[in-house]
């Protein structure tokens, strides 16, 4: 029926189909909203023969003849196919699909110099299963904006090999966006790369990028210990906060402006002690407030250091010849921190030490945020 292309219809289709792509829900809106036109004019029709006393009114229509031929009605897949027929249409004022316009703003971006790549699995849920992918390989640049999106069967570097290569020959792909940031000539001219899996597929990379500095995040790099951990053992928290402690150090300037807003009540509206902040920071409760404080990582060298007193503070068991053992069981379980596989990821790990630290210096990797005009202090969020 006519009244299914209109022209509120055609705009909720269009932003819902977007973010849930759900045919069947949306077929199944329609026939609820059709069945309440229905009613309400049912209502309006016996209410007016009603108020005009017409005894041999003519009865009104059934909802089949009311609404015509059932067999036009859309289904799930006939939404689907629509939506996915309209976005590829050039029937618009500017004579450019949305598939063509999309591709184009995703191929205007560029990546300033740095860009970070990984593997997606919860974008899936928008595909259809019959193509038989199994993650999105993106790449985004330090904005936050995608460069590139693209459906794989694995996560097999052979699989973005392609896009990987298309990706690299833009011509605006190195160009750099950021003017207010100062960086050394010899920076300029590099690429930087942040990855959760570097240095794997090193030579893959630097074939596309002769000039490439590969980074390895420092979340990734820290949560490859942390999991072979034993996360029931009453230490685990204590020991994830030593582990992130061996790699970087807070600016003292920045702790120094927190524990003062802390202890004024400027920040949240609370006066701390000096015992309140202690505890504070032995909480989960502190990861709110790394906000506001900048990261300096350590050199390689004295990551490994500190690694390694890390490894001797929470063993329970030392060999002849080795520190001693700093660590405890639990209590209950008669279970150590470590598990069998711990070992092996701190030795792998003091192998990829090297690649934590920024390209660029602290002044360059941080931004100033101004505080919000009605602030009672200069907070900043950094």
């Amino acid at each position: 029926p006519q009244r299914l292309l209109s022209r509120s219809t055609t705009d909720l289709l269009d932003r819902l189909m977007i973010t849930y792509g759900n045919g069947p829900m949306l077929a199944r809106f329609i026939y609820e909203k059709m069945g309440k036109e229905y009613l309400s004019s049912q209502v309006s029709y016996y209410e007016r023969c009603g108020t005009n006393k017409l005894e041999n009114a003519t009865p009104f229509l059934s909802f089949q003849d009311w609404l015509g031929d059932m067999k036009i009605l859309p289904s799930g897949e006939n939404l689907r196919d629509s939506f996915e027929l309209s976005k590829k249409s050039t029937l618009a004022l500017s004579g450019l699909s949305d598939d063509m316009r999309h591709m184009w703003e995703i191929q205007a971006v560029s990546s300033g110099g740095v860009f970070c790549h990984d593997h997606t699995h919860q974008t899936l849920k928008n595909c259809q299963s019959s193509l038989g992918a199994k993650a999105v390989w993106d790449v985004s640049n330090k904005a936050g904006e995608i460069m590139s999106a693209v459906i794989v069967p694995t996560t097999a570097t052979s699989d973005i090999a392609h896009a990987a290569e298309q990706l690299a020959r833009r011509p605006n792909f190195r160009l750099q966006e950021d003017t207010d940031c100062d960086i050394e000539v010899e920076d300029s001219q590099k690429i930087v790369m942040h990855s959760d899996t570097w240095p794997v597929n090193e030579a893959f990379w630097t074939m596309l990028f002769p000039d490439l500095q590969g980074r390895l995040g420092l979340f990734h790099w820290i949560s490859r210990i942390y999991k072979t951990l034993n996360d029931q053992h009453p230490d685990y928290y204590k020991a994830i906060q030593d582990l992130s402690a061996c790699c970087y150090q807070f600016v003292q300037e920045d702790m120094a402006k927190l524990i003062s807003c802390l202890k004024d009540g400027t920040l949240n509206g609370k006066c701390h002690t000096e015992s309140e902040i202690l505890q504070l920071k032995q909480s989960k409760t502190w990861k709110t407030y790394h906000k506001y404080l900048r990261k300096d990582t350590y050199p390689p060298n004295c990551i490994n250091m500190n690694l390694e007193e890390w490894f001797s503070k929470h063993k329970c068991t030392a060999s002849p010849g080795q520190p001693p053992a700093g660590g405890r069981f639990d209590p209950k379980t008669k279970k150590p921190l470590f598990r069998p596989d711990t070992k092996d990821a701190v030795q792998n790990n003091k192998r990829t030490s090297c690649y934590l630290q920024d390209v660029l210096p602290l002044k360059n990797m941080y931004r100033r945020k101004d505080p919000p005009k009605r602030s009672k202090r200069d907070v900043h969020d950094l």
